[in-house]
Parts: C-alpha cells; sequence; structure tokens
C-alpha cells in the first residue's frame, strides 16, 4: 500500500497545472501574477449586464478600443471609463451675420481655461463683435448661457483679443453641447472662438 500511493502522489505531480475554480472565492493574501503568460481579469462581452456590484469591472468588446473597460459604482450603474486628463481646444467659427449660431459636442469633462476671439479673413478685417457662449443639452439657448457676471468674447475695433473668463460658468460634463452665439458684428466676414480646455 505504501508502495501504490508513492506511485499515485508522483502521477498527480505530472498532471498540468491549471485549475478551474466553481463557486466563491475569497482571496485574503497576495495572488501575483506578474510572470504570468496572459491574464483576463475582468469579465467579457458584447454588451454591459444589466446588474452589478460596486467593484466590479467588465471589458466591453463592441466599445472603441481603449474605451472598453467600464467599473460598477453605484450597484447596478456601469460607468465608461474617463478620458485622460490633458489639454484640448473647442473652435467655434461663425460668419459675419448677427443672430448666427454654432454649436460642437463636448465628448468629455473638463473647464475653459482660456479664450480668444478674433476676425480671420485673409488679411483679417478690424471689426467690431460680440459672442455668448452657451452650455448644456443637444440644442443650448440663451438661458444656457456661461458668461454669468462675467464679459462675453468680444472685439472692439481689432482682429483678435483675449477674453477674460472670470465670472464664466466655465466646466462642462461630456455628452453637453457648447454653442457661440454672435449678438452683434460690424465689418467681419468670420468670427472665430477658441477655447482652450482642461479634461478632468
Amino acid at each position: 500500500m505504501k508502495r501504490i500511493a508513492t506511485l499515485t502522489l508522483f502521477a498527480a505531480a505530472l498532471l498540468p497545472a491549471q485549475t478551474v475554480i466553481n463557486g466563491s472565492r475569497t482571496i485574503l493574501g497576495q495572488w501575483d501574477a506578474s510572470t504570468a503568460a496572459s491574464t483576463r481579469p475582468a469579465r467579457m462581452g458584447s454588451s454591459l449586464p444589466a446588474t452589478c456590484a460596486p467593484g466590479e469591472v467588465f471589458f466591453l468588446t463592441t466599445a472603441s478600443p481603449g474605451q472598453n473597460l467600464y467599473a460598477c459604482q453605484p450597484a447596478n450603474t456601469w460607468s465608461p471609463p474617463a478620458a485622460s486628463a490633458g489639454a484640448g481646444a473647442v473652435t467655434i467659427s461663425l460668419s459675419g451675420t448677427s443672430g448666427q449660431a454654432a454649436c460642437g459636442y463636448l465628448p468629455y469633462n473638463g473647464l475653459i481655461q482660456s479664450a480668444v476671439i478674433a476676425e480671420t479673413s485673409v488679411p483679417p478685417v478690424a471689426s467690431s463683435a460680440v459672442v455668448d457662449l452657451w452650455i448644456g443639452p443637444y440644442q443650448p439657448t440663451v438661458s444656457n448661457s456661461i458668461v454669468g457676471v462675467g464679459a462675453k468674447p468680444a472685439l472692439a475695433g481689432q482682429t483678435n483679443a483675449t477674453a477674460p473668463i472670470t465670472g464664466w460658468s466655465a466646466s462642462f460634463t461630456a455628452g453637453q453641447w457648447i454653442c457661440g452665439h454672435l449678438d452683434s458684428v460690424t465689418g467681419a466676414r468670420t468670427v472665430v472662438v477658441v477655447l482652450t480646455t482642461r479634461r478632468s
């Protein structure tokens, strides 16, 4: 019997080191996978599960590359990956017609850090113009103006000028729209407002 037991243990040692874990397991110590041939630590699929617990992650195979890993917080709510922090710019171009508006989509959370307004004809024309800025859901209106008690981007017989953003509601969230509205204009053929932003 002793010889049989020894042979059985030896045979077991030759089996491939692969284990399928069924049921629930809680890991209290360290699990070091730094030398593993490959790892897949998250569930994956073509659609997000209907339910989840805080702390779960899920790899959505149908999302754009780099935007696949979703986290659950709070319960039953999947949050998309946040855009990496960094600088960006939003450019709003308006023809020289008072009352015109042009809008663009904001794909990330961020903060407006500076604003410049310019007449961009070639050669540029010294002009007067005032532009209001609106941020809100699709097709924001004057009620969504972010300028508040601050000064609107404006030209006063100039080709370009820096607009102070003091007093603006300068933060925005992913999925909102930003519009520039040409309140008034004299002499300009094309007015452009460039906003530098920082992702948050």
